[in-house]
């Protein structure tokens, strides 16, 4: 029997990366010669055992052993405006930057090199702090209000509350208190001048920190179906250019109709929250549409506040399309 097989792989990012090659990595693989290949028994050999690499590959779609093809990961973003923004301010009634040695540091805000740590006692510690409730937190909630935000749509959350599943707040700030709020239809400046407004409220008070800020940008489920067709058409564009150039560099053309398989490798899905640092994104609208992780339904946790980003709902999406390929005429 007659085999020719010819398939040209195409891993950009996390494949690399799990395989620990590195960054963007191109693997081609020749065309065959004129001359078929003709295995016989005689020639029948037993495999290795996988290395981890071909374990990696193993990843990718079959091809059809019978046909040339070229094979592309094909990577698409799509955003969009968001509907809401949830924010959610957390307070503690502790400095949270206390230094027990500030009252040794002269007047430039420096420990006098006379002055030996191991030798001194720690400055008298503050007193013990009130337990924060509703009148600690007004100067933060009339700052919202003038900010625009109705009082009534402003939630409370005190020490004294049962404290919600897997609350961050809660867990790492035990005592906190938080203001949360919903904002339609918002932009980056306004949510910037809300926060700003907050912090700048309790800046000069003893007893009442702004500790954290938490900001997540959200669309409804049918806005989110909308934007995970629109990265899928993405990737399908950027698929097919992608095969394109190669297909080009090796001197072949690619069919009409490809195979396709939807991925799981994207940054965001396998990392989660922790896509930021390998260079991804964190959607939201990847628990709104169980999409976009290896793992089933992924659920972003809070976005730290970040003032230069957008007030957008960002969505990413992979997809392996293997194309029939002929020799160019």
């Amino acid at each position: 029997m007659l085999i020719r097989k010819t398939v040209i792989q195409v891993s950009i990012g996390i494949v690399a990366a799990l395989a620990g090659i590195g960054g963007r990595t191109i693997a081609l693989a020749a065309l065959p010669d004129e001359e078929a290949i003709d295995p016989s028994p005689a020639d029948a050999q037993v495999l290795p055992s996988p290395t981890e690499s071909e374990q990696i590959a193993q990843f990718f779609p079959y091809a059809n052993i019978d046909e040339q093809t070229v094979m592309v990961q094909g990577q698409g973003v799509a955003s969009a405006a968001a509907e809401t923004a949830e924010i959610e301010l957390v307070f503690v009634n502790y400095d949270p930057y206390y230094d027990p040695y500030a009252c040794y540091y002269d007047e430039s805000g420096l420990l006098p090199e006379t002055i030996d740590l191991s030798r001194i006692e720690p400055c008298p510690a503050p007193p013990e702090p009130l337990s924060l409730g509703r009148t600690s937190l007004q100067p933060a909630i009339d700052a919202l209000v003038n900010g625009g935000i109705v009082r009534n749509d402003i939630r409370l959350r005190l020490p004294s509350d049962p404290a919600p599943d897997n609350d961050f707040a809660t867990l790492y700030y035990p005592n906190s208190a938080s203001l949360s709020l919903t904002v339609a239809n918002p932009t980056r400046q306004q949510v910037q001048e809300l926060v700003t407004a907050v912090e700048n409220s309790v800046a000069n008070h003893e007893s009442l920190y702004l500790q954290d800020r938490y900001v997540q940008y959200t669309l409804s489920t049918a806005g989110c179906q909308a934007l995970e067709r629109d990265a899928y058409r993405d990737a399908v564009a950027n698929a097919r250019s992608r095969a394109a150039v190669v297909a080009e560099a090796l001197g072949v053309e690619i069919g009409d109709v490809p195979s396709v398989a939807d991925s799981a490798l994207s940054l965001s899905g396998i990392f989660g929250s922790a896509a930021g640092f390998f260079g991804g994104t964190t959607s939201y609208c990847d628990a709104e549409t169980a999409s976009g992780s290896i793992f089933g339904t992924s659920f972003p946790s809070p976005s730290y506040y970040d003032s230069l980003a957008p007030a957008e709902v960002r969505s990413q999406r992979s997809i392996f399309v293997t194309y029939p390929v002929r020799r160019s005429r």
